[in-house]
């Protein structure tokens, strides 16, 4: 059930098609962070080579590997995704259940400004929402699935440069 969860918001937040869009101009106050650290391992930086071993990297796919034995804050589940020479192109982040997708957007939002585009759709009964941040590098965005008043939120920091 976790990975049926897992899949559609990673498939959400890469083709999310918006009923309501709004945009905004301002964009990232600061610049979008590009690593995290993950101890005891080390760290994981976007656009540099992603050494799946030291972190104990489980192969889920073809160029996407779910990091195990540590852990990155409220996180239930970590993926990175590599490009063909072992590249960081993408970070996944699945938070542990309780995780509030509002709470998530305003704290996000106090570091990183006012986002360049939210939007919201209904379903089948499901609200989709979705707020994105973008720099110069990077692309950062956070999602929820939400039936009711259960929410699955998930994160993805996204490298423009080598993408």
């Amino acid at each position: 059930m976790l990975r049926a969860h897992w899949m559609a918001l990673v498939l959400l937040i890469l083709t999310f098609q918006p009923a309501v869009v709004v945009a905004q101009q301002a964009g990232a106050a600061k610049p979008i962070f590009r690593a995290i650290d993950i101890a005891p391992f080390g760290r994981v930086l976007l656009g540099k080579h992603f050494a799946y071993r030291l972190f104990r990297g489980r192969k889920i796919s073809a160029g996407r590997y779910e990091l195990r034995g540590g852990q990155f804050a409220d996180t239930r589940a970590i993926i990175v995704a590599v490009d063909s020479v072992n590249r960081v192109t993408a970070i996944d982040f699945e938070y542990l259940p309780g995780k509030r997708y509002a709470e998530t957007v305003a704290d996000y939002a106090a570091t990183l400004g006012v986002p360049v585009e939210t939007e919201a759709r209904d379903s089948a009964g499901v609200r989709l929402l979705m707020t994105r941040w973008q720099d110069a590098e990077t692309d950062f965005r956070v999602a929820a699935r939400r039936i009711g008043d259960a929410e699955v939120v998930m994160s993805r920091m996204t490298d423009r440069v080598h993408h």
